[in-house]
């Protein structure tokens, strides 16, 4: 049997506003070589006490603040970082977190913040997620969770060959403000890869 690639185009029609996209405002940095500098305070060990500025994304004790702690340590020092308006734990606050990576593991354990911190701006009526089952057979069954609908708008999704070519028609559901998921099903046609 050939293997059929498809893309789906799916969007979603407002009748009443104009539909926005999602728009991503980084607080921090992308990575480590892309950091943003954050005022920072460190609570307890090297260079604690002093309200002072630090890379983010990154870790407290690469760049000379807290003390260093390796997995198999006895005793570790639990200082916090403070960001403005975030307050960070050295340490996981669910015990058994600690008790089984932290206790008995052979890694060094580092407090920080590791990934970008960033604010998601969405429209007010937007989609929040999709789960896609296609089955061999050709059923192709899409649940769509709407968020912040009204009940008057329309959902509707086109399964397209990677080339661009549309594969059957477009299928669509009328969102409902009382209902979560919305699904969309099609039986697509036997098709050949292209």
């Amino acid at each position: 049997m050939k293997k059929l690639l498809l893309l789906l185009w799916l969007s979603f029609t407002c009748s009443t506003a104009f539909c926005q996209a999602t728009i991503i405002k980084y607080l921090s940095g992308t990575d480590k070589d892309h950091t943003r500098q954050w005022d920072f305070y460190c609570t307890a060990g090297r260079k604690s006490g002093v309200w002072t500025k630090i890379a983010v994304p990154g870790n407290w004790e690469l760049q000379g603040f807290g003390s260093y702690n390796y997995g198999h340590d006895k005793v570790k020092s639990n200082e916090q970082g403070l960001y403005k308006e975030v307050t960070v734990d050295k340490t996981s606050a669910n015990t058994s977190v600690n008790d089984a990576e932290r206790k008995n593991s052979d890694f060094w354990v580092f407090g920080g913040i590791f990934r970008p911190v960033y604010l998601e701006i969405v429209p007010e009526t937007f989609i929040d997620r999709i789960a896609v089952n296609a089955t061999a057979d050709g059923l192709f069954k899409m649940d769509v969770f709407p968020q912040n609908i009204k009940g008057n708008e329309l959902i509707e999704a086109q399964v397209q060959k990677l080339n661009g070519e549309k594969v059957g028609k477009a299928f669509t559901v009328k969102a409902a403000a009382a209902e979560g998921a919305r699904q969309l099903t099609l039986w697509l046609p036997d098709n050949k890869a292209p």
